[in-house]
């Protein structure tokens, strides 16, 4: 299950052949995403079709193949971070072109909104990038180099050069290309364990004293066409079938209340023989949830999630100023997620001295300038609500600055320096800049 060059090629030439049939791109929108442990599932809607495309996870499973069905239930993934990424990412959204590089085992799918997706296999493992825009600004997000997005112009396949992209050995394909069924993935087969055949029994148990419930409906319908009901109670309760009157006064209402309840409970039944057929045939033909080895993509230690705690929007300031790259948090958190995340050692670091401040980043401050540092000591000033028209300020580069362990917010720093700048019209400042 381990492409080559070639049968990668192959592969995406015939699933191309899927989106332009008559030689005019058709937009697929990717509908339904899945994972099993072993591959991703794009499930992508086309006039009169469905493709499921699957994209290997890495280890024995570096490619892309065409399936000729979704993943079975019983294989994939409740939950997995990168199977939530791109579902919260991608789904939805229409599939304008696919490219393989030129160079080594990389694919690239584009989509209608300018972001794409880039995987890489290298040595049994996956690299994946996303690039995309927000709000105007560039980013991408490369889990394998860090957690955080990255602000970035135009990308392209040499993105991977450092994790090891080169002209490989072309070798033929090993067969002629086919549509591949979900089963060519798996080896062997599962056995249903007595704990699990118990759960389903229970399962069963359960469904069938709902349904013997549900199925009263015709019977209650009888006695309430005939009228032949005592609805002088302020809840009914027949047979096991409940129905409150609380709120309801008058014989007839209460009678339309009983009417109501027998809708929901022939729906019920119908839905209940379902699942009960379900349920029966899992338990007879050992159908089971297949407990499996996931294969991870290359993901740094931790969390996309706990990144993204920090609510950009409302909590960080991101201002252009000449060549500068200013940054600003306005909570204890933002301003530790900016000194871990989005600066760098060289960066310039900027606060109120014997005041409480929000804390700014400068990047590119290779040169002191009075008149531009007077600028970013005028926005600290108005961020942190300090209204005096001379602001006392310290500044040093983030790598003199080390946090506080459990006191968010806080550093302490060394090789600062000292002093008080006029406060100045910054916002009129920085609007003629860009005049």
């Amino acid at each position: 299950m381990n492409q080559n060059y070639s049968e990668l090629k192959q592969t995406l030439d015939y699933i191309k052949a899927q989106f332009s049939p008559d030689g005019q791109w058709r937009y697929g929108k990717v509908q339904k995403i899945f994972s099993s442990g072993k591959i991703l599932n794009l499930s992508v809607r086309l006039p009169g079709k469905t493709l499921n495309i699957a994209l290997g996870r890495g280890d024995k499973y570096c490619g892309v193949y065409l399936l000729s069905e979704t993943i079975p239930s019983e294989y994939r993934i409740v939950k997995d971070q990168y199977l939530e990424y791109f579902r919260k990412h991608i789904r939805g959204k229409a599939i304008v072109s696919i490219d393989l590089d030129d160079l080594d085992r990389i694919c690239r799918f584009k989509f209608i909104d300018k972001s794409e997706i880039y995987f890489f296999w290298k040595g049994g493992n996956l690299h994946f990038s996303h690039y995309y825009v927000e709000k105007d600004k560039k980013y991408i997000f490369s889990p394998w180099v860090s957690l955080s997005r990255m602000e970035s112009e135009e990308v392209d396949f040499s993105l991977f050069d450092e994790v090891g992209r080169r002209q490989i050995e072309i070798r033929d394909p090993k067969d002629e290309y086919v549509n591949l069924s979900y089963n060519a993935f798996e080896e062997g087969s599962s056995k249903q364990t007595k704990k699990e055949a118990k759960k389903l029994q229970r399962k069963i148990s359960l469904i069938e004293k709902d349904l013997e419930i549900c199925s009263r409906w015709e019977e209650l319908q009888d006695l309430a066409v005939k009228d032949l009901l005592d609805l002088n109670v302020s809840k009914l309760n027949w047979k096991g079938v409940k129905v409150s009157f609380v709120g309801i006064d008058g014989h007839y209402k209460k009678r339309d209340k009983v009417f109501e309840k027998i809708k929901k409970l022939k729906k019920g039944a119908k839905i209940l023989e379902q699942r009960l057929l379900e349920a029966k045939d899992k338990l007879e033909n050992k159908e089971v949830k297949v407990v499996q080895k996931i294969i991870y993509p290359i993901w740094k230690v931790g969390s996309v999630k706990k990144e993204n705690k920090i609510k950009q929007d409302s909590e960080v300031v991101y201002l252009d100023f000449k060549n500068y790259k200013i940054s600003l948090g306005k909570s204890a958190k933002a301003n530790d997620w900016l000194r871990k995340t989005w600066a760098k050692k060289s960066d310039l670091w900027i606060h109120l001295e014997g005041y409480k401040s929000s804390h700014l980043f400068v990047k590119n401050f290779e040169s002191f300038d009075m008149e531009d540092f007077a600028v970013m000591c005028s926005i600290l000033a108005d961020y942190s609500d300090f209204d005096s028209s001379m602001i006392p300020v310290i500044f040093t580069q983030v790598s003199n600055l080390k946090g506080v362990k459990g006191v968010p917010g806080k550093v302490n720093y060394k090789k600062e320096k000292h002093l008080v700048v006029t406060k100045v019209n910054w916002k009129e400042i920085i609007s003629s800049a860009w005049s």
